[in-house]
């Protein structure tokens, strides 16, 4: 896969498609939404077609700070799941059109097990940055001169310690490295 756009462009495509987001009000209601991740946001659209048409009028919103978690679920975990495979994303706040909403789990069924765990590679890696990124503002806003003891904290030569192999982070175990699901060639966002 590759980024739509410059790597520090926060409205670079990470990943689309077309997905079934289970309604909040009807129970068992499922209903296809074209689904867009960026470095910064998951949004639903009613359709592809709105999407293209006017980018800014999307159904739903939750900027990806905002995921608490995210996990997969299989066929027949919960009544109101059954037959579907996908992922839920454990929210703190959402956006449905621009008015703000509180907590909930929004579940979004997927075509097979195979896409469910790509797209949750894809959020949680989005997800870790957005944080990281979310961190790393608030940081800088709140300590300018700490960001500059930190650079040059992080310039002096410390020892370094022996890793053992199972010391690498999760993503790290999960992907190879993190970065390489951004540098696939040869295939476009779906």
């Amino acid at each position: 896969y590759q980024l739509s756009g410059r790597e520090d462009d926060v409205d670079a495509l990470l990943k689309t498609g077309i997905l079934q987001k289970k309604a909040i009000r009807t129970r068992g209601k499922w209903m296809n939404r074209f689904v867009v991740v960026t470095l910064k946001a998951l949004k639903w659209y009613l359709s592809e077609n709105s999407y293209q048409t006017t980018p800014d009028g999307q159904a739903g919103t939750v900027f990806l700070q905002h995921i608490y978690n995210v996990r997969i679920f299989k066929d027949g975990e919960g009544d109101v799941r059954m037959g579907k495979t996908g992922i839920v994303l454990e929210v703190g706040k959402w956006y449905k059109g621009y008015t703000e909403n509180g907590a909930r789990d929004i579940v979004f069924a997927c075509k097979d097990q195979e896409d469910a765990e790509a797209w949750y590679i894809f959020l949680e890696y989005a997800r870790a940055k957005a944080i990281y990124d979310d961190f790393l503002n608030n940081f800088e806003a709140t300590s300018p001169s700490s960001r500059q003891a930190l650079l040059h904290q992080s310039s002096q030569k410390r020892p370094e310690r022996l890793k053992k192999p199972d010391e690498s982070p999760i993503l790290e175990r999960r992907l190879g490295h993190p970065a390489s699901i951004l540098k696939t060639t040869g295939a476009s966002p779906t």
